[in-house]
C-alpha cells in the first residue's frame, strides 16, 4: 500500500508517528478451496478451481513512533471460476468469486540502517464475506445443473511481510510492496437450485478454508 505518514526523526525504526492512510492494489492468487456439496446426484467433496485475479486495499492507521503501527483495513478480491474439480462427471463452470471485508492489523517496521528501505512484518484478524457470483456447474449433454448467487461470511487471519521505500522529495510519503497470506476460516454455505433430470430442488455448497496469496503494491 501507499502510505502517507507523519515522521519523527527521533525514532530508531521507521519513524511513523501519528495517523496515516495507505492504499494499494495487486495480484490475487487464491489456492483452490475444497468444498463439500449436498444435492441429488451431486454429493461429497470437490474443489473450486479459480484463476488469478486482483485485489485492492485501503487502510487507516496510527504509528506510535517506536516501529509499531496499528491499522484498520478494508479489502476487496476477485477471481474467476474455471471449473469444479472432483465431480463424478464432467462439468462446465462459470461465475466469479468476490471477497471483501475488514481486518485489524498490527505491523512493525524494521530499521536496517538505511534511510531508503524499511522492511516490515505484521499480522491481522478480521471478517471476510465471500460471494459466489453467478457461479454455475452444468453437465454437458446431461441433466445436471447447479447455480448460486450466494453470499456468506467467516472469520479470517492474515500474515504480512513487505518493505516501504520513503520518497525523499515528498516527506511523509512512502512506496510500499508486500506479500499477504490470508486464511478465511471454513464453514460458509451457499444455496441454489439444482436439477438432475427431475424437478428442481435446493443444493448446498459448503466451503472449507480459503487460502489466498496477495501481492500488494501502492
Amino acid at each position: 500500500p501507499l502510505a502517507v505518514t507523519t515522521l519523527s526523526s527521533s525514532a530508531n525504526a521507521q519513524p511513523v508517528t501519528g495517523p496515516y492512510v495507505s492504499l494499494g492494489a495487486g495480484l490475487h492468487a487464491p489456492i483452490d478451496p475444497k468444498a463439500t456439496v449436498y444435492g441429488p446426484g451431486w454429493g461429497g467433496q470437490i474443489h473450486l478451481n479459480q484463476g488469478y485475479g486482483f485485489n485492492s486495499e485501503l487502510a487507516v492507521g496510527y504509528g506510535i513512533g517506536n516501529g509499531f503501527r496499528f491499522e484498520v483495513e478494508g479489502d476487496f478480491m476477485r477471481s474467476n471460476v474455471r471449473s469444479f474439480g472432483g465431480t463424478r462427471f464432467p462439468t462446465t463452470a462459470n461465475g466469479t468469486v468476490r471477497t471483501w471485508g475488514a481486518m485489524g492489523n498490527v505491523l512493525y517496521d524494521l530499521d536496517v540502517g538505511s534511510p531508503w528501505i524499511f522492511p516490515y512484518i505484521g499480522a491481522g484478524a478480521g471478517y471476510q464475506w465471500t460471494k459466489l457470483n453467478g457461479v454455475s456447474a452444468i453437465q454437458p449433454g446431461g441433466p445436471f445443473a447447479f447455480g448460486t448467487n450466494g453470499q456468506s461470511g467467516a472469520f479470517a487471519l492474515q500474515a504480512i511481510v513487505g518493505a516501504s521505500f520513503p520518497v525523499a522529495r515528498v516527506p511523509g510519503l512512502s512506496i510500499t510492496a508486500d506479500y499477504r497470506f490470508m486464511d478465511i476460516l471454513g464453514g460458509e454455505k451457499y444455496y441454489g437450485p439444482i436439477t438432475n433430470g427431475g424437478p428442481a430442488t435446493t443444493g448446498t455448497v459448503k466451503l472449507h478454508n480459503q487460502f489466498n496469496n496477495e501481492v500488494v503494491v501502492g
